[in-house]
């Protein structure tokens, strides 16, 4: 399988988590079928340790699905207890969960008749005090013989049952999808939710002596998955628990055929960015973060422009309130304010206010110079020449940034009214376009206001030079004022002008403007940052997603090196190779024939392809052999006890109840899918 296959494209590489565990719905309470009420048909039961299915054998498929776990709340009764699926969120009861198995061995049977309870109501049966139909069910391989016992005592003891067979849940699926080779030789692979097995079968039966267990299933694999994720996005922990990582599991995780290569491919980043999966998780976006259709776009700016325009109306009321119709005439009533202040300081110092009206705000500077020679002018000229220089050009800019301002208005309230009369796109693009050229503009202007706020530093740096040289020299303040010209008092009146008015206007303009072409253009704040901003960008679904990159095949590696999640046991090849090496050389070409891969632990995608690498690997040069997956792994162990059960030729390898008062407990009839008997000391002794 390839790994496009397995990972999908590109542009969709983005996922999110389906919570089936929070979807599951009750078991119902079936009806008791007449076709199997007064007919002996069997009940099937796979009871494994993660999920137990139960049914009908002459039913294709089992009725009841549901996990074998029971939550309790303390001090309540058994009647109380919720079961499987019953229970409506696993996680937040997880730490009252009780199972009847101890890794994949029965060993609590009060919990195991729980469930049993469960099963047989749910499928309907009002037989009264018994359970009128034979039961095969399967057990772990090499079961001891006294979980066995107890097993078929609670199920001849307390539910009558008439018949009971055993079977194991790999065999089982073996038999369903290899009917040609149960009389035969073959190596079943099998993973589940606690363990995994390596199951040699000789001529039909199983090999106990051979087989080999892996204390390596299901669980551990979710639960490494989860340690994994969990430090690599701690803020996250919260929204990563078991159930989560048990969906990743299943759905984004697959077995690499040579994993030191795989690693070599997950270490380039065009390899990574095409096959890494993207889980979003849930969360709730910011109020206007992302628009998504244009009519969202248009709405969220007419409402700018909306608020925009109302802000300057409220503006133009206070202006009107003082009298003023413009903000020059708002600068010119601070500067009245401003000489006023200064008339009355005057006064208080016991000086005539007369004296000081010349060096109001409102005096313009005279600019005989700007027109001269600068070559032919003196020291003290030229350095005047500059002054008024910088005074035509600060005047200009500042008359030049309100013009703009004065056409930002109105392009604004024209955008709005075309807005809410359903302009086309073309029109408000246009509009946009306009918008954009003016706030270039006005960037311009702040721009060179600043360089010019810079150069009036220097200037008074030389006035106060100046000033400390005319001072020694013994001039009057007087003299030195008129000699540097009434430039001195317009500049600082326009600085302090555009500090308390202009520059905070051109500021909320631009801001302004930034929201509202940043709404219509999605593209503007990519155009607009620096390459420091753009490095800064917080992408709030990203922040939200988790990056399932080298762990989709680290996690599935663990079952062949069992190492990586500390486990001090070998891998699922070299068992199989440990396993191999026991048998003669023609019988292990036999065995390698037919290879059967069964489980749910076994399932991952490029599972055959990895087993197949590690037999070439192992095995002679040019040697064949033959790996066979089940059709369904998780299913295959209930349709192939269904359809054992089914096979009048295996009536036979039921144990009856007087078989059961006769020999005992423990006692097991063997056929192709089941465990060897092997008698305890206690009952060969006996015999």
């Amino acid at each position: 399988m390839t790994h496009e296959s397995v990972s999908g494209d590109a542009a969709g590489n983005i996922f999110s988590f389906k919570d089936d565990y929070l979807k599951l719905k009750a078991d119902p309470v079936n009806s008791y079928p007449e076709k199997v009420k007064n007919v002996n048909v069997p009940i099937i039961i796979d009871n494994g340790s993660c999920f137990s299915r139960v049914g009908w054998a002459s039913e294709g498929t089992p009725r009841l699905t549901f996990r074998n776990i029971i939550a309790r709340q303390r001090g309540k009764k058994d009647s109380d207890a919720q079961i499987g699926n019953d229970i409506p969120n696993v996680e937040t009861v997880r730490w009252l969960l009780k199972t009847q198995f101890d890794r994949d061995v029965v060993t609590h049977y009060d919990a195991q008749e729980q469930i049993l309870d469960h099963a047989f109501q749910r499928l309907g049966i009002d037989s009264e005090g018994a359970v009128k139909h034979p039961i095969v069910m399967t057990e772990t391989p090499c079961n001891p013989n006294l979980c066995r016992q107890t097993m078929s005592e609670l199920l001849f003891e307390c539910y009558q049952i008439p018949n009971l067979a055993y079977g194991i849940d790999s065999l089982f699926s073996h038999y369903y999808n290899c009917p040609e080779s149960v009389n035969g030789c073959s190596l079943v692979l099998s993973s589940g939710f606690q363990t995994s097995h390596i199951l040699p079968v000789i001529n039909g039966q199983l090999d106990p002596a051979h087989c080999r267990r892996l204390n390596i299933g299901g669980t551990h694999l979710t639960g490494y998955l989860l340690r994994l994720l969990q430090l690599k996005y701690p803020a996250h922990q919260s929204s990563i628990n078991l159930s989560r990582a048990e969906e990743l599991l299943k759905d984004h995780v697959y077995a690499a055929e040579d994993c030191w290569a795989e690693y070599d491919d997950w270490s380039c980043p065009e390899y990574f960015q095409k096959h890494v999966h993207k889980i979003q998780l849930p969360y709730t976006p910011l109020p206007g973060w992302s628009v998504g259709s244009k009519k969202e776009r248009r709405q969220q700016c007419i409402k700018q422009l909306q608020d925009l325009n109302l802000k300057w109306k409220e503006e133009k009321k206070s202006l009107k309130a003082l009298g003023l119709n413009t903000l020059d005439d708002l600068a010119g009533y601070i500067g009245m304010l401003n000489a006023s202040v200064q008339r009355s300081k005057v006064s208080l110092g016991g000086r005539d206010c007369s004296m000081d009206q010349p060096k109001t705000v409102q005096v313009w500077p005279k600019l005989d110079l700007l027109g001269s020679n600068p070559e032919a002018l003196a020291p003290a000229e030229w350095n005047q020449r500059q002054r008024q220089e910088l005074v035509e050009e600060f005047h200009q800019n500042s008359l030049r940034s309100r013009w703009i301002q004065r056409e930002i208005d109105g392009l604004l309230q024209e955008t709005a009214r075309k807005l809410e009369d359903g302009a086309k796109d073309d029109v408000l693009k246009n509009c946009m376009e306009q918008l954009k050229e003016q706030k270039e503009e006005l960037n311009a202007c702040h721009t060179q206001w600043q360089n010019i706020k810079e150069k009036l530093l220097i200037l008074k740096d030389i006035k106060d030079a100046d000033s400390m040289e005319t001072d020694q020299e013994g001039e009057s303040e007087e003299q030195a004022t008129d000699d540097q010209g009434s430039e001195w008092a317009y500049i600082q009146a326009m600085e302090d002008d555009a500090e308390g008015f202009s520059f905070q206007a051109e500021q909320e303009v631009l801001s302004e403007l930034d929201k509202i072409i940043s709404v219509f253009d999605q593209d503007f704040n990519k155009e607009n940052r620096s390459p420091v901003s753009q490095r800064m960008t917080f992408d709030l679904a990203e922040y939200y997603q988790l990056a399932l990159g080298v762990e989709r095949i680290r996690v599935a590696e663990t079952l062949f090196q069992p190492s990586i999640m500390g486990l001090e046991q070998g891998g699922m090849a070299e068992t199989m190779e440990y396993v191999l090496r026991q048998y003669e050389p023609e019988t292990q070409d036999k065995l390698v024939q037919n290879v059967f891969v069964t489980g749910g632990n076994l399932s991952y995608p490029n599972m055959v392809e990895r087993i197949e690498h590690e037999l070439r690997a192992m095995r002679p040069f040019q040697s064949l052999f033959n790996v066979k997956r089940a059709g369904n792994p998780s299913l295959d162990a209930w349709c192939g006890a269904a359809k054992w059960a089914l096979d009048t030729t295996n009536l036979s390898s039921f144990i009856t109840r007087s078989e059961y008062e006769e020999k005992g407990g423990d006692y097991l009839k063997e056929h192709p899918a089941s465990n060897r008997f092997l008698a305890s000391p206690l009952y060969a002794a006996r015999r």
